[in-house]
């Protein structure tokens, strides 16, 4: 049979007449579907609003399998060993990574030690100035984590001075390394590029000069509304924390870098690694891999 019997615009027709009264609707009311469209974007598009409260930045749900022994364990010692970081903190208890941000302190110039009278003035202006960071709702002080009503000291050497940089001098003589103040304190830590001196015992040797400190400000996480607000604090850190180290100009002292916990370590990490690189205005120090990059300290 020729094919030319067969019929073959049973469907391009009818398409062909849909497409042509389409054509001829919109030639005809143009506006419709110019401005239709670009609001259903629109209003489709204000959900990106929340994709940040919505992130899966948690990485025990996500590196750790479902039901593991290992979790069940924790939630015994949860459950029978309890912690109140709004009252009793204990970093040696916690049971979790941690809330916290930890800043690395060196000397700055030719100075070899931050055991000295000027370095200690500077720290405790740093000091002031991260508990005084004005962020948004948490502050610092309601965030923190307390034990005996009071925040937690960022250093033992920092509260050692008790306010007073030159106590750092008068206390040098009778410093010991790890193990200080009568083997209360492990300083091991919190004090680093130790120049110690012969005598005393192998757990609390003489302690002369110190290369490198460190700052722990340990934040509340006794639940998810507390741990959240944590991240908040942590995150207005991160932004605002750059500008109050360019305004403190120290001299004696120098901010290497910082670390934030594992989790937001993680987020900030994966952010610069999609982002789009863009070239400093400023040459900044050496920070630790993972950490901010702070602006250069104007001396």
């Amino acid at each position: 049979m020729p094919l030319c019997r067969f019929r073959t615009s049973c469907l391009e027709g009818p398409l062909r007449r849909a497409m042509r009264s389409l054509g001829g609707c919109v030639g005809t009311h143009p506006w419709p579907f110019l401005l239709v469209p670009l609001a259903i974007s629109g209003g489709l598009s204000t959900g990106f609003i929340f994709m940040s409260l919505r992130e899966a930045n948690d990485i025990e749900s996500q590196y750790t399998p479902i039901g593991s022994p290992a979790k069940g364990e924790r939630r015994f010692v949860q459950a029978h060993y309890v912690t109140r970081d709004g009252e009793r903190f204990s970093a040696q208890r916690l049971t979790t990574p941690g809330s916290f941000v930890s800043l690395l302190v060196v000397p700055a110039g030719d100075s070899s030690t931050l055991l000295t009278r000027a370095a200690f003035a500077e720290l405790l202006a740093l000091d002031r100035a991260v508990r005084g960071l004005r962020t948004e709702e948490p502050t610092y002080a309601q965030q923190c984590a307390r034990s005996y009503g009071n925040c937690t000291s960022p250093n033992p050497l920092l509260s050692a001075v008790q306010g007073d940089p030159a106590r750092i001098e008068a206390l040098l003589p009778s410093l010991t390394w790890p193990l200080a103040f009568g083997g209360r304190v492990f300083l091991a830590p919190f004090v680093g590029g130790c120049q110690l001196d012969t005598g005393g015992t192998e757990q609390a040797r003489p302690l002369r000069a110190a290369k490198a400190l460190r700052l722990f400000y340990f934040l509340q996480e006794d639940d998810r509304k507390k741990r959240e607000a944590s991240e908040f604090w942590l995150s207005d850190f991160l932004r605002r924390i750059p500008e109050v180290l360019a305004d403190l100009k120290f001299s004696s002292v120098q901010v290497r870098g910082a670390c934030l916990g594992i989790a937001l370590n993680l987020r900030e990490s994966s952010r610069r690694i999609f982002s789009v690189p863009r070239a400093p205005k400023r040459s900044g120090p050496q920070v630790d891999p993972g950490g901010p990059q702070f602006p250069a300290m104007k001396r």
